[in-house]
């Protein structure tokens, strides 16, 4: 991703995580967005549940958390959910959020495509997104947009 984004003219600088960001990854990442205009954040599978408690398992916990925290930096920020749509349940208060439903290089070059306005985004949701919380439905299957 950064490769494409510094292709187009953009000063990147990444910090990896990994699917399980600790406490010091978070804080890292949190200083940075500090000193930026944009932060493009990844997140893989931030919805998982154990399915013996119900409970987020604890990567997604994690990378939930991470993605608030950099939300509260008041910065604008980009969530890229690289696996699945389910994630934007974990952060509905994210303004932006785009699924790529993978993470090949040809979905990554259309994520930032998109965040360019190289393309105008046009999708519709395969499934139905359940809140987080149980409370019923935060996206219809067929909830999408198109520009």
């Amino acid at each position: 991703m950064a490769a494409a984004l510094t292709s187009r003219g953009a000063t990147t600088k990444v910090l990896e995580s990994g699917t399980t960001p600790s406490s010091t990854a978070i804080d890292a990442a949190v200083a940075s967005a500090q000193g930026v205009d944009l932060v493009v954040v990844s997140t893989n599978n931030a919805y998982a549940v154990d399915a013996s408690t119900g409970q987020p398992t604890t990567a997604a916990a994690a990378q939930t958390t991470l993605v608030r925290a950099l939300l509260a930096t008041g910065k604008p920020v980009v969530v890229a959910a690289m696996r699945n749509p389910y994630d934007v349940a974990s952060f509905p208060e994210a303004p932006t959020v785009l699924d790529t439903f993978g993470y090949t290089t040809h979905q990554v070059e259309s994520l930032v495509r998109v965040i360019f306005g190289e393309v105008k985004p046009v999708g519709r949701l395969p499934v139905s997104i359940p809140r987080a919380d149980g409370t019923g439905v935060l996206f219809a299957f067929g909830h999408g947009l198109g520009y």
